[in-house]
């Protein structure tokens, strides 16, 4: 009888085990399910995560090239402003200079003359160490964007519509025109 009992309780013991053996493998399937949905979850948000990098690389990217843009508008801004501004300026200088030179004409004294001859020749050198260029070609063709004709007179052998004589010096800087060359042009 011994025997029976002890059969009894190893199937007894059997059935229990199967069944926390059972309820284990539940678990470990439910377990499994579960991991794999976090493991797909993760991997969502990895995507997310890489999608959101590369948007905000873009924005960063957008953001740098408009800050560039803006500085070289505000470059070009001061750089024009200043240009501007130093155009009056030697506008004002240019228009001294040219009342003394017709003034240096009518100069009787050799040595007062002379004087403000190299004067003038100093006021020059300023205006070039600034940019200025001077327009004062005879033989050119007239040109009404440097050029401004006071009078049409006989060429003497020049092409018509040629600068002959320059009455007043005109001034350009960095390529505009500060003050047009009064000129007589030839028939």
């Amino acid at each position: 009888m011994k025997r029976g009992r002890t059969e009894k309780f190893h199937f007894q013991q059997d059935k229990k085990h199967k069944k926390k053996i059972d309820d284990l493998g539940k678990l470990c399937n439910q377990l499994f399910r579960e991991t794999e949905e976090k493991r797909e979850e993760i991997k969502r948000l990895k995507e997310a995560i890489a999608k959101n990098r590369e948007t905000l690389e873009k924005y960063k990217q957008d953001n740098l090239k408009e800050l560039e843009a803006a500085k070289l508008r505000a470059q070009k801004d001061a750089d024009m402003t200043l240009y501007r501004e130093k155009k009056k300026f030697l506008t004002r200088f240019i228009d001294v200079f040219g009342h003394l030179e017709h003034g240096i004409e009518n100069i009787k004294d050799e040595n007062s003359r002379k004087g403000l001859e190299m004067l003038l020749g100093e006021f020059l050198s300023a205006l070039k160490a600034e940019g200025v260029e001077i327009i004062e070609e005879t033989g050119v063709p007239f040109d009404p964007g440097i050029h401004n004709a006071i009078a049409s007179v006989d060429g003497k052998g020049e092409k018509s519509n040629t600068v002959v004589k320059i009455i007043e010096r005109g001034f350009r800087m960095n390529g505009a025109i500060i003050k047009p060359a009064a000129v007589y042009v030839s028939k």
